[in-house]
């Protein structure tokens, strides 16, 4: 019933206090067991019975089955141990050794704490080793519990044995023979049962499965993990103490923190607390009020845990921040400082939340910092990192200062009368507000809509009718441009007949290239404009425009072609060419020592010998095979290494039709044609390839000319 029979005074609750019963356990045996009701067929009723023989009731002072458990289920092997004298010393190697010995083929469903299961054919055992403030903390009372499921055996025996283990030193303290070792032995006797059949407490799960098979618990929680069910577990949060009683001392009332004040009165019922302080009076005492002045503020982080109206010291002088007048200690009292809670700072000048201290810009409340330092808040700084810019007025990621129109607008801004407005880049009337917007852009008093000449003022004339035409256009007013006057330059030429009507110096463009044929040093050439050098050869195709000497260098050494011995830069001079009748103004044309499709070095350039040999290279051949009836008999280059070696040498020089790769289908047929003597579409029909740059007969045969000995 959760009493334990020190405690309850109808151990077998037959309604005979124990006092006046002759056998206050059930029976003249010492059972402590009550029989399980019958089922609903007479055939499966059983029961369970336990009962002890020679047992010592000192220590363990009782032990037993939950009544309501038989074998084939969960069992509850229930056993509470108390001291009757001395004092529970908790010192590590102070201990309780329990052993007990279940029969053999026992299911222990679940070893407690500090125990350990042994099996031998013949028994099981469980031999626990509980420190002492394990088992009683600071109470003379434990309580062990093991969940078991017994064989179906007719007749056995549960035996179980246990000691105190002590220092010498505190043995003493225990003078009687509560520190014995105690055998406890437990008979049992199970009749027709039939376990196939139990599902007693109705809840959907089967008694052989039920962690508590006589209490309804559909779910089978089981909080603490023990195997018992939390519906039927005397210890709720296995810490050897049944929940129903944990300490009980003679008749008096529980009093579970052993403070001599019972439960039902003790305002700190689990913590010791004789003195039942209650600084805020909520019916929690002090010892286990987590907030003792209940002010809303834990006791740990409570400076003064006892007083209500404080609850924290920011500079740890010993007085509460509302009875401070200095809260973080800096000298400035808290009503005069903006920042009472922060010793670095007392004042903020613009209000803007940052301290004067910590503000780059203490009175200006849209600015706190100036990460560059040039002087501009980041905040209204675009490059708040680039102390060179601070501005983007085009947001494009180029600040004003290195941005060369910095409204985007198309102007520059050397040239840009508003150059930091993206709309407008002119203003005519210098008026300040841009042509686009202005109504009046030349400020005459006309409006645009109505003036015929919106950029050009009247300048005072008279204009009766307000069209921007002045009445009289003298000489002046013509000078302005205005459309009124037939020849805006007044060179003679009306401007219906003038190339330059706003240029007086010029009136016609022969060759149209935009430059005056007064100015045009070739009125009739579209390429050239001026002679710097007055050579006859136009600045754009001298390569000496400033040397009336020079004008052509066809080698592009730097020096003119008058003055270069060697004007092709082939490594033959131009006299030597002269002699061999090779073009010195073409570096592919020499007799020897330039490249020259005379392949095998005979000083010609022929179809079976020449042609053969590049057009075997570019297939693959070497050694032999690329050299082999193809070498006539006065070539100065015969050998196939050699051959070889001028060809790869060569290998750009060979793409004839320039479409970047050397072919023997196109280039080297191109070769081989032009060798035999085709001409025109017969030499390039079908070898030109895809991506040529020199596709007509005419590039292909002035590239090969010149790459041929002149014969």
């Amino acid at each position: 019933d959760g009493l334990l029979n020190d405690v309850d005074t109808d151990d077998d609750n037959d309604g005979i206090e124990d006092a006046s019963d002759p056998f206050p356990l059930g029976n003249e045996e010492r059972s402590y067991g009550i029989d399980i009701p019958a089922l609903d067929s007479p055939a499966s009723a059983g029961g369970l019975d336990l009962y002890s023989i020679d047992g010592d009731t000192l220590s363990p002072s009782k032990v037993g089955f939950q009544s309501d458990l038989f074998a084939g289920m969960p069992m509850r092997f229930a056993l509470p141990v108390s001291f009757s004298s001395g004092q529970i010393n908790p010192e590590p190697d102070n201990v309780v050794a329990i052993s007990i010995y279940f029969p053999g083929q026992t299911q222990i469903v679940q070893a407690p704490e500090f125990c350990i299961v042994s099996t031998d054919p013949s028994f099981v055992s469980v031999l626990c080793i509980i420190p002492l403030s394990t088992l009683f903390g600071d109470r003379k009372f434990g309580y062990l519990e093991i969940p078991v499921i017994l064989p179906p055996k007719t007749n056995d025996y549960v035996y179980l044995s246990m000691g105190v283990f002590l220092d010498d030193s505190l043995t003493e303290q225990f003078p009687d023979d509560s520190l014995s070792n105690n055998t406890v032995a437990l008979a049992y006797k199970l009749e027709n049962y039939d376990i196939s059949r139990w599902e007693l407490d109705n809840d959907g799960v089967s008694s052989q499965l039920d962690n508590c098979p006589l209490v309804e618990n559909e779910g089978q929680l089981d909080s603490d993990s023990d195997g018992f069910g939390d519906a039927c577990d005397f210890d709720l949060d296995n810490n050897f103490l049944p929940d129903d009683l944990e300490v009980a001392t003679d008749a008096n009332p529980v009093d579970r923190d052993l403070d001599g004040i019972a439960n039902d009165t003790d305002n700190c019922p689990d913590v010791v607390n004789n003195d039942q302080s209650d600084t805020d009076f909520d019916g929690q005492g002090n010892a286990c009020d987590r907030d003792d002045d209940n002010d809303g503020v834990e006791d740990a982080d409570d400076p003064f845990p006892d007083n209500p109206k404080e609850s924290s010291d920011f500079d740890s002088d010993g007085i509460g921040d509302k009875a401070d007048s200095d809260d973080d200690n800096d000298g400035v009292a808290d009503e005069s400082d903006a920042f009472p809670l922060d010793a670095s700072e007392s004042l903020d000048s613009d209000d803007d939340g940052i301290g004067d201290n910590a503000d780059a810009f203490p009175d200006n409340a849209s600015e706190t910092k100036d990460g560059d330092g040039d002087g501009v808040g980041d905040n209204g700084d675009a490059f708040p990192n680039d102390a060179a810019e601070t501005i983007d007025t085009d947001l494009d990621g180029i600040g004003n200062n290195a941005d060369p129109d910095d409204d985007n607008d198309g102007v520059i801004d050397s040239e840009d009368i508003l150059p930091l407005d993206g709309a407008e880049g002119l203003d005519t009337d210098g008026d300040g507000v841009g042509n686009n917007t202005d109504t009046d852009d030349d400020g005459d008093g006309v409006p645009d809509t109505q003036d015929a000449f919106p950029l050009i003022g009247l300048g005072g004339r008279l204009d009766a009718d307000g069209d921007g035409y002045p009445n009289d256009c003298d000489e002046a007013c013509l000078s302005t441009g205005m459309l009124s006057d037939a020849d805006d330059d007044n060179d003679g030429v009306e401007d219906g007949s003038d190339a330059f009507p706003l240029d007086a110096s010029e009136t016609e463009d022969t060759d149209l290239d935009g430059v005056g044929d007064n100015s045009d040093a070739f009125p009739e050439d579209a390429t050239e404009t001026k002679d710097s050098d007055g050579d006859g050869v136009g600045d754009n195709a001298d390569a000496f425009p400033n040397n009336a000497a020079e004008a052509i260098d066809t080698d592009s050494d730097g020096i003119g072609n008058a003055a270069d011995p060697d004007d092709d830069g082939d490594g033959v001079s131009d006299a030597q060419e002269a002699v061999d009748g090779t073009d010195p103004l073409s570096r592919f044309s020499c007799k020897t020592g330039c490249f020259s499709f005379d392949v095998d070095e005979n000083l010609e350039a022929k179809p079976l010998t020449d042609g053969l040999l590049v057009i075997r290279h570019l297939f693959g051949f070497s050694g032999d095979s690329l050299t082999s009836g193809a070498v006539s008999g006065g070539a100065n280059r015969g050998s196939s290494d050699a051959i070889a070696t001028y060809l790869n040498d060569a290998d750009s020089q060979l793409d004839i039709d320039g479409d970047g790769e050397a072919k023997p289908l196109t280039d080297g047929l191109l070769l081989i044609r032009y060798l035999f003597g085709f001409s025109g579409e017969s030499l390039i029909s079908g070898a030109i390839g895809a991506e040529a740059t020199r596709k007509t007969a005419q590039e292909v045969e002035a590239y090969i000319e010149d790459r041929v000995p002149a014969q």
